[in-house]
């Protein structure tokens, strides 16, 4: 029987993560022992490196759901070997850190020669082959029996905005799951399809949750925003950041698990802590 071991946002905190999975019953040389990570495998930690060596060996056994850092670091790839401003959100980010990791380059190095054409060539010939393995490797959900794993959730219709014109509300889109051959499709029905699953890998899963848009006798697998968040401003239960020294400090960062939702996003580079789920292949 398969299991699937699912986790979410490790960030490049290698150790943690291995150390969660191996503690979740986790077998190396088990064929039937499958990983699921839901987006966001890197930035912030120090670990990229060998994160990326354990995920690429497993193969078939590794299932790669695509996360808004996916697309952050292709954004900042094109920044870097264009010779263009990074933007501040990839130095907050940790997109550059993790570029420089890979590339074997210091990140002062990044952000002094940024001019440089010899730092754009190598940075572009360095990462090319990371982002087509990404591109050829992730997904935008996978399906297993009641369950679909995603990032931040499915695609969603906004119905209203804030102040700032942001959507805050929304209704259930019943065509989230539609499937597109990108050998036919035109380029605006192509650029349609992965607008909405951008957006939707930035969407707070527990948000969504919250406001009634789920999919009908499905649980949604989803990481993206902290589960503290869900702890704290739905449950009402523990504090979203609490002091490390507070008795229910791993409490608020326990997946946020609801009928139709379980949320996995530890946010581990805050609480060291991070979240798998396991499931059988024979699940109802």
């Amino acid at each position: 029987m398969k299991k699937y071991f699912i986790t979410s946002d490790i960030h490049s905190f290698f150790s943690i993560f291995k150390r969660a999975l191996d503690n979740a019953g986790w077998q190396q040389n088990n064929p039937d022992h499958i990983l699921i990570v839901a987006g966001d495998l890197f930035d912030r930690g120090n670990e990229t490196n060998q994160l990326l060596n354990f995920v690429q060996s497993l193969g078939d056994r590794f299932i790669y759901v695509k996360g808004n850092h996916e697309d952050l670091i292709e954004d900042c790839v094109y920044e870097l070997s264009s010779g263009i401003n990074i933007g501040s959100h990839h130095i907050s980010n940790g997109t550059v850190k993790t570029i420089s990791q890979i590339c074997n380059i210091g990140e002062f190095e990044i952000y002094s020669y940024i001019c440089d054409k010899v730092m754009q060539q190598t940075i572009h010939d360095k990462m090319k082959p990371i982002l087509e393995w990404i591109r050829n490797k992730s997904v935008d959900y996978v399906e297993i029996g009641d369950y679909i794993i995603t990032h931040g959730w499915i695609p969603i219709i906004p119905t209203s905005t804030n102040i700032y014109g942001q959507p805050n509300k929304y209704a259930f889109d019943p065509d989230w799951d539609k499937s597109i051959d990108f050998s036919k499709a035109t380029i605006d029905e192509i650029n349609n399809h992965n607008r909405k699953w951008y957006s939707a890998r930035w969407l707070n899963g527990m948000d969504c949750w919250k406001q009634g848009i789920t999919v009908p006798d499905k649980t949604i697998i989803c990481g993206h925003y902290h589960c503290s968040w869900g702890w704290s401003h739905i449950r009402q239960k523990y504090k979203e950041f609490p002091n490390k020294s507070n008795k229910n400090f791993s409490k608020s960062f326990q997946p946020f698990i609801d009928k139709g939702i379980i949320a996995l996003d530890a946010c581990t580079a805050y609480s060291g802590i991070c979240n798998v789920f396991v499931i059988d292949e024979e699940v109802n």
